[in-house]
């Protein structure tokens, strides 16, 4: 019986469905992490180049891993565009000032430490625009809208103070759960209650946040905004899939794939919001 229950899961496993699952939870990002981010409690500074080294648009991507889950679409757009990309990437650092909810004393300084050295190599390359994107996951709930707005300002006042144009990706939907759990065991029990694994959008995404980051921006020159969220949600719920793209890799991040299906828009959008400048 025992046989038999091992060689059903294999089969089961090797449906284009569950294969398609499976490989959702790897899918970080299109790139060496080991060489590009910066890991562990290091406030060491690591960066990485794609793209066309001389270009004359030369985007940085700033943030923690809510930015590196945007690396495979802007390095695609790079390679499709003849854009330059440089990143600066640590995870469970935010590139907003603050220090992350339930670090360690040691991650905390060293977070700060990395990000004052990342800050000051980007104001050096002068590049076209700085995309900064940071988890808003534990906002309100790990540390209060009033911090995150003060140290979001404090990280525009940066950048925007050295004449800089920069970025500000809002934060994708935060799940309640892990999807693609979910979504597997929606897949091998047909009376599992999770069907579909869809999210009521008001459930994952809270407006207060983006609000605030945008008051932060204010009176501060070159600071834009790009909102993804249409593209990720309906009006009122957020599917776990779309266009057969597993849209998440865990309960919080999406997947490389999913984020480089968006990558025509999100160009489009990058371009747009720095056109004035």
């Amino acid at each position: 019986c025992a046989f038999l229950s091992v060689g059903w899961a294999n089969r089961l496993a090797q449906t284009p469905q569950l294969r398609n699952i499976t490989a959702a939870l790897d899918d970080v990002a299109d790139m060496p992490r080991q060489t590009c981010v910066s890991l562990d409690d290091s406030a060491e500074v690591k960066s990485c180049v794609f793209g066309e080294p001389g270009s004359s648009m030369n985007v940085v991507l700033f943030g923690d891993s809510h930015a590196i889950q945007w690396t495979t679409a802007l390095r695609r757009v790079s390679e499709e565009n003849g854009w330059r990309i440089t990143t600066f990437l640590k995870s469970g650092c935010p590139a907003t000032d603050v220090n992350p909810p339930g670090s360690s004393p040691r991650f905390a300084a060293n977070c700060a430490a990395w990000r004052a050295e990342a800050q000051r190599r980007i104001v050096a390359l002068r590049p076209s625009s700085v995309i900064v994107a940071s988890a808003t996951l534990r906002v309100d709930r790990g540390i209060s809208l009033e911090h995150w707005q003060q140290g979001t300002r404090r990280t525009f006042a940066s950048l925007s103070g050295a004449h800089l144009t920069v970025v500000a990706l809002r934060d994708t939907p935060s799940p309640v759960f892990d999807v693609p759990a979910c979504l597997a065991r929606s897949a091998r029990h047909a009376w599992y209650g999770g069907g579909d694994c869809a999210m009521e959008k008001a459930a994952v995404l809270n407006p207060a946040i983006f609000a605030a980051e945008k008051s932060a921006a204010v009176g501060l020159p070159g600071v834009h905004f790009i909102d993804m969220t249409d593209l990720i949600c309906g009006e009122t719920v957020c599917p776990a899939q779309v266009n057969g793209e597993v849209v998440y890799r865990d309960d919080s991040h999406i997947t490389g794939n999913f984020g480089a299906s968006l990558k025509t828009a999100l160009a489009a959008r990058l371009w747009q919001a720095v056109e004035g400048d």
